[in-house]
């Protein structure tokens, strides 16, 4: 903050003490001095150490008034500058969900081909094999409750387009004797000792590893 005192002077000289034989006359004489009030109290103090503006003493040449002003500057307060609404924030868009590990063994996508067929005649049975660890020896495919089984096969031959792929493929033929309606083909796989190969649902059940596909019988 910066401080401004002005003090005004009022200075009366008595010419006849100046003047010896001139008629007595006052003179008055302003004297402005600006500074900090420090300053002018030691300019005040040393008129006074000399002997003058000693106040209302008659016999002091000097005649001193005194008037004091005292502008103070508004203390410049820096604003903060004004907030800007932010936009609200975009809500993060969802995790995308971990996708779920690969099996080490499955059977996948089983197909039926014709899906509807009359009692005595074959369809032609796929499915995909997942077997990272080489633990399936044989596929079996048994349509319905029935003893009507055939193995599948990956070597190119028994219906099989292409060997290696993956695909495995039979042709089962429906009993002579199947009842007209809705069935299933179940296909099983077996490990190498002949026993079926067990596995773990997603809730941490064992169950047989198996494909069921829908299959109809027409009269």
């Amino acid at each position: 903050m910066n401080a401004k005192r002005v003090c005004s002077l009022a200075l009366v000289l008595a010419l006849a003490l100046l003047w010896p034989g001139l008629a007595r006359a006052e003179v008055n004489v302003s004297l402005t001095i600006t500074g900090s009030a420090d300053e002018i109290m030691a300019i005040l103090q040393t008129l006074k150490n000399m002997g003058y503006g000693g106040g209302f003493d008659a016999n002091d040449p000097l005649k001193l008034r005194v008037q004091s002003t005292h502008n103070v500057q508004e203390e410049s307060v820096v604003q903060p500058p004004a907030e800007t609404p932010s936009a609200p924030a975009e809500p993060a868009p969802p995790a995308e969900p971990a996708p779920e590990p690969k099996p080490v063994i499955a059977l996948n996508n089983p197909g039926v081909q014709p899906a509807s067929i009359a009692a005595g005649q074959p369809v032609l049975v796929t499915v995909e094999v997942i077997d990272q660890k080489n633990e399936i020896d044989t596929l079996a495919a048994t349509f319905g409750n029935t003893k009507a089984t055939a193995d599948l096969h990956d070597n190119g031959t028994n219906g099989d387009t292409t060997a290696g792929d993956g695909i495995w493929t039979a042709k089962l033929t429906a009993p002579a004797d199947a009842a007209p309606g809705p069935s299933e083909i179940t296909i099983t796989a077996y490990d190498a000792n002949g026993s079926i190969i067990q596995t773990l649902t997603k809730d941490q059940r064992v169950v047989p590893l198996n494909a069921k596909v829908p299959v109809a019988v027409t009269k």
